[in-house]
């Protein structure tokens, strides 16, 4: 049963719209134990960062699951060189026996202002699973008792093991006086995690900081090295038979003897904030630290002045001008046979003069096709990288100076030029001007999904010509 639930609550979490990073530049920052910064490049203005809390440690005597850390995404509006600050939460020390320590949130900050958290999981427990990282603010609690009298090693009135709320750390498992033992509570952002203070008790997670939070330490007498994960904020340290609860924005619960330990809370900050998407922590049976992936759009710049191309007898010469290169690693010159799927067929060295340079390659590979097409990859030495319009190249010709594709078009049509543009017009066949784009690049794409079928006409506009072309929309 457990398992099986464990697959929902993972099909349930995958179902929804995470943020996407496919196509973008992708740094991935795992647990190191520190601080660790990422500054935004030149000509970046948004960013995605994916976050997730670490999970509690696994108790190895008892078989149930460990607290997973919550998943926290947004998109973020950012200016080039503005720093990032990333604190990547590490998961709760396995216990010795019945017992597990709480995992570290995960936070990323933005010019030292507080953008995300990503809760962590509460340790397994003797009795059953850690709490999971919550999407909310507030750190989760155990599970209470009706009893109002207060026995150690059992919650009295719903304040033992209670979750911090407002920034609040999570409390101590066994909150009454006469209490000596239980599980630590995950530290929060205003407070570190509470607990009794004795040291054969759990000792509560570092208060949320940008500097980073220790984890809490486990108890001296029988739990010693079970503690906490470190984080944005830490996880409680363990006692025997009493896990810690989650570092959060607001702390986990600890746990106290025969209930289990919660999760923490986690945040997002709305200024700046274009996208959004989170999922509470996933209860598991492998213990992990949490992670952080920032990803943005490619930061290369369009240096291409002109891209052509031309048959000449037994090969095709391929033909391009730069402006303003710097820190370019290579040229690498692809074709294809149907405009679709490309392949390598050599590579150019750039001069990297900033005055830019003019480069050309022989294609001498000339199958038996009437058409061929060619695009430039170009890659920075930091590995960044563009691809360049598409020309198409006809056997004893020259290269058609605009390209139209797919044609006929249905929902898009993708103009690709040999020249850069100043402006496109889409005529109807009466003459009709019924779109216009002012701010072109070498590869444009269109939405032609609300036009009519029929035949139209794209007039596109160079420094030195008007060019024609026909497209049919179905």
């Amino acid at each position: 049963m457990k398992i099986l639930l464990l697959m929902l609550m993972a099909i349930s979490i995958s179902a929804k719209a995470q943020l996407s990073c496919a196509s973008k530049i992708t740094t991935t920052l795992n647990f190191t134990g520190g601080v660790q910064t990422f500054t935004v490049p030149a000509g970046i203005t948004s960013i995605t960062i994916k976050t997730r809390g670490a999970t509690g440690g696994l108790a190895p005597s008892t078989g149930n699951f460990a607290g997973g850390g919550a998943i926290m995404e947004a998109d973020y509006t950012v200016a080039p060189g503005q720093i990032v600050t990333i604190l990547v939460g590490g998961w709760g020390i396995n216990g010795n026996d019945f017992e597990a320590g709480g995992g570290g949130a995960t936070g990323v900050y933005i010019n030292g202002v507080l953008k995300l958290v990503a809760g962590g999981g509460g340790g397994e427990d003797n009795t059953g699973n850690g709490g999971n990282g919550q999407t909310v603010t507030s750190g989760s609690s155990s599970p209470v008792d009706d009893d109002n009298v207060c026995i150690c090693s059992r919650p009295v009135n719903g304040l033992n093991g209670l979750g911090g709320t407002l920034g609040a750390g999570g409390n101590h498992g066994e909150f009454c006086a006469v209490c000596a033992e239980g599980g630590a509570g995950g530290g929060g952002l205003n407070s570190a995690g509470q607990g009794n203070g004795n040291m054969n008790a759990g000792r509560p997670g570092g208060q949320g900081n940008i500097a980073g939070a220790a984890g809490g330490l486990g108890s001296a007498d029988d739990a010693v090295g079970v503690n906490g994960g470190w984080g944005w904020a830490g996880g409680g340290g363990a006692d025997n038979r009493e896990s810690g609860g989650g570092g959060g924005y607001s702390g986990g619960g600890g746990g106290p003897e025969g209930f289990n330990p919660g999760g923490g809370g986690s945040f997002s900050d709305l200024t700046g904030r274009t996208a959004f998407f989170s999922a509470n922590g996933t209860s598991t049976l492998i213990a992990s630290n949490g992670v952080v992936i920032i990803c943005h759009n490619s930061t290369v710049p369009l240096i291409l002045q002109s891209f052509s191309g031309k048959s000449a007898g037994n090969y095709n010469l391929i033909q391009w001008k730069t402006t303003d290169e710097s820190n370019l690693d290579k040229f690498i010159i692809e074709k294809s046979v149907d405009g679709r799927s490309f392949f390598s067929i050599g590579e150019i060295l750039p001069t990297n003069n900033n005055s830019g340079n003019t480069y050309e390659f022989r294609d001498n590979n000339l199958l038996n096709n009437p058409i061929f097409y060619y695009r430039l990859r170009i890659i920075e030495l930091s590995s960044y990288e563009k691809l360049s319009a598409i020309i198409n190249l006809r056997r004893n010709g020259q290269s058609e100076k605009i390209t139209l594709y797919p044609n006929p078009a249905i929902e898009n049509l993708l103009i690709n030029s040999s020249s850069a543009l100043k402006k496109i017009e889409i005529l109807n066949m009466t003459g009709q001007i019924i779109y216009t784009n002012n701010a072109v690049n070498l590869t444009n794409s269109i939405s032609v999904k609300a036009f009519s079928s029929g035949m139209y006409i794209l007039k596109a506009y160079t420094d030195s010509e008007i060019i024609l072309n026909r497209f049919i929309k179905q």
